[in-house]
């Protein structure tokens, strides 16, 4: 659904709001979505995962499961877009951030393996689908209602707020677990690990006040009022797929790989950097998060680095130059191998320093 006027000239005070409740919002689910992406690399294959499984496979079955959660979020994505188009950009936006936060708090409440057998790994997958389908749903949603609010010269600019999410929400979590493996190693497993989860209330709190005085977007205002809500097509999906699919499938390729690789970065590259050796860089998990840091924060900056250059010199030109960056990083930046060992089934020795290719796990 379009509208064929632009939106009127935003304010500076509607652009704060817009920040606080798109980014500041966005920030704070990326930050219960990351959390489980450290979890799942570090902490959840001795927790979900134990029983009498080999300590690799328990790693694999922990990081289909961190899988699992990109695999439904065009799932809610499809399904708040629509309630978004019908009911307002603004309440999706809630209700994605309601489930958001309900499913971590309830992670960091779920007994483990050790209590509750297979259903322990079952119930977290049940969890992680919620938490899929709330980001894809909240990013469509949040994306959609920056950009509307936009005036068409400073489109990227207002994306921006919401592309920001992933990167400062990321950093959030990787430096609470950062604080959390200060803690003996009994604890982490036991309970050290469920406090960023169970923290997941208050972010939800914090996210909820920040949305609170977030408007709806001018082009949402404008089809409400001209009572377009009636030609609405039952399945718009159908219609969107059936009109535009070479559109769809370009958009969808063009940011696959670039985010399939950062993908892979924030979660697997956990798991092979803290994991021991040989299959594994036998790397101290401390270290390996410290490092992840520098590298979310330039993240953060080129983020909106980019969108200022995409306003200026058009959106084609800064994707290829960020596409190319990518190749090349992967083909010059692979991570180099440990020999570090430390005693099965213990956490990496504090005294292990990482090697020189072990922040490239960011």
């Amino acid at each position: 659904m379009t509208a064929s006027t632009a939106p009127s000239k935003t304010t500076s005070a509607q652009t704060r709001r817009l920040a606080i409740g798109a980014g500041a919002g966005t920030s704070l689910e990326f930050f219960d979505f990351s959390i489980y992406t450290v979890a799942s690399a570090l902490v959840f294959p001795k927790v979900f995962f134990s029983g009498d499984t080999d300590p690799w496979f328990a790693s694999f079955m922990s990081l289909t499961t961190y899988t699992i959660g990109y695999v439904v979020a065009p799932l809610g994505a499809i399904v708040m877009g629509w309630v978004g188009d019908r009911y307002g950009r603004r309440r999706a936006m809630l209700i994605t951030f309601y489930l958001m936060g309900a499913a971590t708090v309830l992670m960091g409440l779920l007994p483990g393996y050790a209590t509750l057998g297979v259903a322990a790994p079952l119930l977290l997958v049940l969890l992680r689908l919620v938490h899929g389908f709330s980001r894809g749903g909240e990013l469509g949603g949040a994306s959609v209602l920056a950009v509307e609010h936009a005036p068409p010269s400073r489109r990227a600019a207002f994306g921006a707020f919401v592309a920001l999410g992933s990167p400062l929400g990321a950093l959030l979590a990787n430096l609470a677990f950062v604080v959390i493996f200060y803690l003996p190693q009994g604890v982490i497993t036991s309970w050290g690990w469920r406090i960023p989860f169970i923290a997941g209330a208050v972010v939800l709190a914090i996210g909820v006040w920040a949305r609170r005085a977030l408007e709806e977007s001018p082009v949402f205002h404008e089809l409400a009022a001209s009572k377009l809500d009636k030609k609405i097509v039952k399945l718009p999906i159908w219609n969107v797929i059936r009109d535009n699919c070479g559109k769809l499938l370009l958009a969808a390729g063009a940011n696959t790989g670039l985010n399939g690789v950062m993908f892979v970065l924030a979660g697997f590259m956990l798991s092979y950097a803290a994991g021991p050796a040989p299959k594994g860089l036998g790397l101290d998990i401390q270290d390996v998060l410290w490092c992840t840091l520098p590298g979310l924060a330039l993240h953060a900056v080129t983020v909106v680095i980019g969108a200022r250059l995409s306003d200026k010199l058009g959106r084609k030109p800064v994707m290829l130059a960020s596409a190319v960056a990518v190749l090349a990083y992967m083909f010059l930046c692979s991570p180099s191998r440990g020999s570090a060992r430390w005693p099965p089934g213990r956490w990496p020795s504090p005294s292990v320093s990482p090697s020189p290719g072990s922040c490239s796990a960011r």
